[in-house]
């Protein structure tokens, strides 16, 4: 009986763990989609959003539906200037601008809170107890949390802040399940926030394109049970071209033998059933590339007799193609048979607007993706062509000092196909003739047409040299008002193929376009010039040195091993006393890394005799902020002496931290016909 008692209890058991096998995998499931429902909310906060500080709100109470966020910050930290700020925080007791705005400078190197979180690179938990040590050492005043967990926020394995939640009551409040869960998320928080940075650095352009994204009036329309339209706002012709006339079907004019065989003549909807035979589809005018998935929604609306909901293109009358957003709901009347009430709404503009921050973004980014300003212009040219028809069209720069525009870039249908466009001369004399220079002459857009170009060279008495187009559209442009160049493109089959929405088109990008010029021209001279100083400095016989703050070599020139027989890695820094209070042989002594052992350091290859004289020259040069020259031997790898001259200037600034930057030049030939005279 015990037997069976024991294996009876055994069973009991088994079957429990059994039976909470599916809850515990039940609490596992929830919880990922608890995290995979809180990624996708944070993901679509970008959209959401209008500007950062709303989207540090809009995560804020993202966070709030899975963790305790009660007391929260964001911390974002800049590498390059070694800088945390502050922008978001919701706190029960402090605020960040009561502690000047919670700036911290030196992040790498600082013992903070959330700098240990940005250089451990990991959540890290701190309780009451450590929380006031960090205080204390850093002399920092605020109040103190029972606990504090941070954990970093990182793009493409870039840390670029810090977000931290607390509890001023509960030492336990959050445990590793919750820093988990912040870290699981954090990788979406980060790329969203640096999506919208990158978003708000095009959103002046954004403003300058608001009235391209103004609403108009809505049209409603109303479709009978054989797919004719029977009513339509006159708002129609507003949006496409054609009145409201042309479209809603009417009885022929033609007088049959019969009234039933009148017939219905307009537009009508394939989708629904039509007895009459004359009309134009309303197919027909929906962009090629939308009329097959546009007329299956809408079948599969009128099946099901469902409401829908589709954007898509229209071609206008005017040949244009223009957005439009249509709602309808497909209902059965009392015959039983199905009709149609919609309503069309033009968001051509919203569209238009989207396209064109898609551009912004593109031309933007193409500064950093390109290798040159060629591939440049090709980027810019790419992506105005799909807000605009750039089959024609030219970038012109103006040289002020030439009075001169040359052009980097020319696609034309009759100009210059294989020759380079030339450069024009004069160009601010009205008399030149050029479009360009009366673009950048008046410092605005000019639209122009065929007939009117050619009665003002007529007037003027001026000669033209290339194919005069139907339309000519230029927009010049600027970079803090300062004309740099002209955009432009052109017609030649259309006189009306541009108009004054194009002007606004080629307004909202032309200063986007004309600082990533700027800045590519800019680059590209910087790095030549930075090319052709390095390859002067690795040519000098000179050695031209750089120290930092941690006295180690950050440049060292390869003629150190024609003067010392010691190539440029057998040296890693030297001794350099920054502080008058610490003694430099002590410091030297400190040194426990192998790559600065004495061997690795250029003062080793210091005659002794000079050693200490060298130190002591540097060292009080470097303590007071003082240019320094000094005469020194030096033992060559071979074994022989030789005098060498250093002169250098020692800099400390808040960017670059502190260091030394000099010369040592080969003075032994000098030394020793002294030597010589002296001797004689």
């Amino acid at each position: 009986m015990a037997a069976k008692k024991t294996n009876s209890g055994r069973n009991k058991k088994a079957n429990s763990k059994i039976k909470a096998i599916p809850k515990y995998r039940s609490r596992k499931a929830n919880y990922a989609e608890k995290i995979n429902l809180t990624l996708f909310h944070i993901a679509n906060a970008v959209n959401i959003a209008p500007d950062l500080d709303e989207l540090y709100a809009t995560i804020h109470k993202i966070l709030s539906d899975v963790i305790d966020v009660t007391n929260f910050f964001i911390a974002l930290y800049d590498k390059k200037s070694d800088v945390i700020t502050f922008p978001f925080q919701r706190d029960e007791k402090d605020k960040i601008e009561d502690y000047g705005g919670g700036i911290i400078y030196r992040a790498s190197q600082s013992d903070t809170l959330t700098g240990r979180v940005v250089n451990a690179g990991r959540p890290v938990f701190f309780q009451r107890k450590q929380m006031i040590e960090v205080y204390r050492k850093l002399n920092e005043f605020g109040s103190v949390s029972e606990q504090w967990l941070g954990v970093p926020l990182r793009v493409k394995g870039e840390i670029i802040g810090v977000m931290v939640v607390q509890s001023y009551t509960d030492p336990a409040h959050y445990n590793q399940q919750d820093a988990d869960l912040l870290l699981a998320v954090s990788d979406q928080i980060a790329l969203a926030i640096e999506l919208k940075r990158a978003l708000d650095v095009i959103k002046e352009s954004e403003k300058r394109y608001r009235t391209l994204a103004e609403k108009t009036n809505d049209v409603v329309f109303s479709i009978d049970a054989e797919g004719y339209f029977t009513e339509i706002s006159p708002a129609i012709e507003n949006i496409t071209g054609y009145s409201r006339e042309e479209i809603v079907g009417h009885l022929s004019t033609v007088r049959p033998a019969k009234r039933a065989e009148y017939k219905k003549i307009g537009w009508y909807r394939k989708c629904l059933v039509r007895k009459s035979g004359l009309g134009l589809a309303y197919e027909h005018f929906i962009h090629p590339d939308d009329q097959e998935w546009v007329s299956l929604r809408i079948s599969e609306a009128v099946e099901k007799c469902s409401a829908y909901h589709l954007d898509y293109r229209l071609i206008k009358k005017n040949g244009r193609v223009h957005w439009i957003s249509e709602r309808g709901v497909v209902y059965e009347n009392e015959a039983g048979h199905k009709q149609i009430e919609g309503m069309l709404q033009d968001i051509h503009k919203r569209k238009h607007a989207e396209d064109i921050n898609q551009v912004l973004f593109s031309i933007s980014n193409a500064v950093n993706t390109t290798r040159n300003l060629d591939e440049l212009y090709g980027s810019i040219h790419s992506a105005l062509s799909r807000i605009i028809d750039a089959a024609n069209f030219f970038i012109g720069l103006y040289n002020k000092q030439t009075d001169s525009i040359f052009f980097p870039f020319f696609i034309d249908e009759y100009d210059f196909h294989n020759d380079p466009a030339p450069e024009l001369k004069n160009i601010s004399n009205p008399k030149s003739g050029s479009l360009s220079g009366k673009v950048l002459r008046t410092g605005k857009p000019l639209l122009i047409k065929k007939k009117e170009r050619l009665e003002w060279i007529k007037k003027d008495q001026l000669s033209i040299n290339l194919t005069p187009a139907e339309v000519w559209l230029g927009v010049p442009l600027k970079i803090s008002n300062a004309i740099i160049g002209v955009m432009a493109v052109q017609d030649y089959h259309d006189p009306n193929h541009y108009d004054e929405h194009d002007i606004d088109v080629l307004n909202a990008v032309s200063d986007q376009i004309a600082l990533a010029i700027e800045r590519r021209r800019s680059e590209d001279a910087l790095k030549g010039s930075k090319e052709r100083y390095q390859h002067l400095v690795d040519n000098i016989d000179d050695i031209i040195f750089a120290v930092d703050g941690e006295s180690r070599f950050s440049y060292l020139s390869p003629s150190v091993e024609a003067i010392t027989g010691y190539r440029v890695r057998d040296f890693k820094g030297r001794i350099i006393n920054w502080d008058k209070e610490i003694n430099s042989t002590k410091r030297a002594s400190r040194r426990d890394d192998k790559d600065f052992s004495m061997t690795r350091l250029f003062e080793s290859i210091i005659h002794p005799d000079d050693q200490k004289t060298v130190l002591n020259i540097i060292s009080e040069s470097a303590q007071n902020q003082a240019h320094y020259a000094v005469e020194y031997r030096i033992v060559k790898k071979n074994g022989r002496t030789h005098w060498v001259y250093e002169k250098g200037t020692p800099y400390r600034d808040a960017e670059q931290g502190k260091g030394i930057e000099g010369i040592i030049q080969d003075i032994h030939k000098r030394k020793h016909a002294e030597e010589v005279n002296r001797v004689l």
